[in-house]
């Protein structure tokens, strides 16, 4: 007997949520192509917070556009991606979306950047603002040009009727104005089968700076009289700081200006970078920590102490029927937690004017 084996899908934050002890079951028979199929047109979080498009897009007088995003750049690529959405959703070349990500005056508050949900959240809030948008352009070309919406084409950014006459740009059918309208939630997304860009490669136009090392992040900032901090961090989750040596850390690295310490934090001030890194690494080396056991007493290990914590389960997607001969099979995987922390390094600048 041949079995076919569908994937479930999850995503990382999902399992991340699970991690320690994940029991995973699943049936094995004649699943139809169609089970799986995702919740249809389900608007993202992010679209519930922010509903209004003007909140994600904007139509330049040029007539490209210009796309806002919370999320930030931190090296996954993500000003690319976005824009590969929006163009997809607008039938606009590349070059003509622009992304302005994570600026607080002007972006949407979509929290942090973390738990690889960029693309999830607020890409997906962007691809649903931009069929929208196109539902709203094709509505106001088909009232300019006096012809049905059937016979509307978007092609780069210009909308022309079938028989390709009266091109228009998005900004002339909007004529000064932004589109205003809050995202329904019965907007059509573009058949996958009609995709251009999305699941293509294209090259990120950030890779350049990157190499050139222009400046364009907040590690690359500098300041009259800026400072450097780091953090020392202790090897075990609940450590307590005991005692630490300044004076050792001094006499190892003289550009040290000031150690913080508040309860278990501590951290280090110098005056460049490199110097409040080593200043960190002896700082390492000098700092006492009593440190507290992740099982509790009376427990084995942290594999059945895990076991034994209540769970939640919850089902993604569930429809039709399977077809199961007496077939399943269970399994137990076991991961140790793990710190989700960023896979590069943070920073933060803060500007003090007397």
């Amino acid at each position: 007997m041949k079995y076919k084996i569908k994937q479930l899908k999850s995503t990382r934050r999902d399992f991340l949520k699970l991690s320690g002890c994940l029991t995973i079951g699943f049936s094995i028979g004649g699943i139809s192509p169609d089970h799986f199929s995702p919740l249809i047109n389900e608007l993202p979080e992010s679209i519930k917070r922010h509903p209004g498009i003007n909140s994600w897009i904007e139509v330049l007088a040029n007539g490209s556009v210009r796309i806002y995003t919370g999320k930030s750049e931190l090296g996954q690529g993500i000003r690319t991606a976005i824009a590969q959405v929006a163009a997809e959703e607008l039938d606009l070349e590349m070059e003509n979306v622009e992304v302005i990500l994570a600026d607080t005056e002007r972006t949407p508050n979509e929290g942090y950047t973390v738990g690889s949900g960029s693309i999830e959240q607020s890409a997906m809030a962007v691809r649903f603002a931009s069929a929208a948008a196109r539902m709203k352009l094709v509505q106001l070309a088909s009232k300019k040009l006096n012809v049905p919406a059937e016979e509307i084409i978007i092609t780069n950014g210009k909308v022309y009727t079938k028989n390709g006459r009266n091109p228009l740009t998005f900004a002339d059918l909007l004529d000064g104005k932004q589109i205003t309208d809050n995202v329904p939630s019965n907007v059509t997304l573009k058949a996958r089968d009609k995709y251009k860009l999305v699941g293509k490669a294209v090259p990120r136009d950030d890779i350049k700076a990157m190499v050139l090392a222009k400046q364009e992040y907040v590690q690359d900032l500098r300041f009259p009289g800026m400072v450097h901090a780091r953090v020392i961090r202790p090897a075990s989750y609940g450590a307590v700081l005991k005692k630490f040596d300044e004076k050792y850390v001094k006499k190892k690295v003289p550009g040290l200006l000031k150690t913080i310490r508040n309860g278990s934090f501590l951290a280090v001030i110098a005056s460049d970078e490199h110097e409040a890194i080593q200043a960190q690494k002896f700082m390492s080396f000098s700092a006492v920590w009593s440190e507290k056991k992740l099982v509790p007493d009376g427990e084995k290990s942290l594999k059945e102490f895990i076991k034994k914590q209540p769970s939640k389960p919850e089902v993604v997607h569930e429809s039709g029927k399977l077809s199961v001969e007496s077939f399943v099979h269970t399994a137990q995987y076991y991961k140790p937690y793990i710190i989700h922390g960023s896979t590069g390094p943070s920073c933060s600048v803060a500007y003090w004017d007397k």
